[in-house]
């Protein structure tokens, strides 16, 4: 028996703390050059302002150059070291920042490409790594474009080819599976409606609007949103609300794309 897993935001960060270890390793065997790109101390954190101008130890800088989905720190909640460590990551010698002053220092510059950015940065240094950073599909993509190309070593997308694959979600086996029982918060025959759709995206490439159409012929669809006639805050008191009522919830990628799997599923 398998089930659903979502993957939480740090995995994302500790499979770019190991790939940047990977690339440090290979650097090194490749170059006779002792210099090291982005090293901070954990003095230099406790300070007012770090020292930009020297490289006293082995930490790597992960540079968050752009905000996710307006969120400056990526909704991880930690910068700094902490969170490799408290995560258990692999590698947790990397330092997570989003100070642009350190972009010099950094051996890796992630770009979130749902966010518009202004204007990119050169490369400090060959061996600086630049990641292209998308768990939404193609058609709702500000670098969706050739000319961005030139810019990334290596991608982090939900694609399963990426060089850093991070889907949205996974399924696991569960152990001891058989026997298990699940009881139901809200059992069916308490539900009073049939059908729920929160929904933002009016017209979508996938067309999931006409097929929605189209099924509220033969059974009762409710649209929450921008595009229906019922409110619905994104808030906990609003999921409970719709979980205790509906018998069923539509959940439709907006786009057909490799890989692509909607958050909501």
């Amino acid at each position: 028996m398998c089930l659903p897993f979502h993957q939480k935001k740090w995995h994302v960060f500790c499979l770019l703390s190991v790939t940047i270890f990977v690339i440090g390793v290979i650097t090194r065997l490749k170059t006779t050059n002792d210099r090291h790109l982005v090293m901070i101390t954990e003095s230099e954190k406790k300070g007012s302002s770090y020292n930009y101008g020297i490289n006293v130890d082995n930490n790597k800088i992960i540079l968050l150059w752009n905000s996710f989905y307006g969120s400056r720190n990526y909704g991880v909640g930690a910068f700094g070291r902490k969170g490799f460590i408290r995560h258990h990551c692999k590698v947790d010698t990397c330092s997570l920042e989003t100070d642009k002053r350190l972009l010099n220092k950094s051996a890796a510059v992630v770009f979130h490409m749902r966010n518009k950015i202004e204007s990119f940065p050169k490369h400090a240094d060959s061996r600086q790594v630049f990641v292209y950073f998308l768990r939404e599909s193609p058609h709702h993509t500000f670098g969706n474009s050739p000319r961005y190309r030139k810019h990334f070593n290596i991608t982090m997308t939900y694609r399963r080819d990426s060089d850093i694959p991070v889907p949205i979600t996974r399924y696991i086996r569960l152990t001891n599976a058989s026997g298990t029982k699940y009881k139901l918060t809200y059992p069916l025959s308490s539900k009073v409606s049939d059908v729920a759709w929160l929904v933002s995206h009016c017209g979508t490439p996938s067309k999931r609007e006409k097929y929605a159409a189209a099924l509220a012929k033969y059974i009762n669809v409710d649209v929450y949103g921008a595009c229906g006639r019922y409110n619905c805050p994104r808030n906990v008191t609003c999921m409970k609300r719709l979980e205790r009522k509906y018998k069923f919830y539509l959940s439709f990628e907006n786009s057909f794309c490799k890989d692509y799997v909607t958050e909501k599923y």
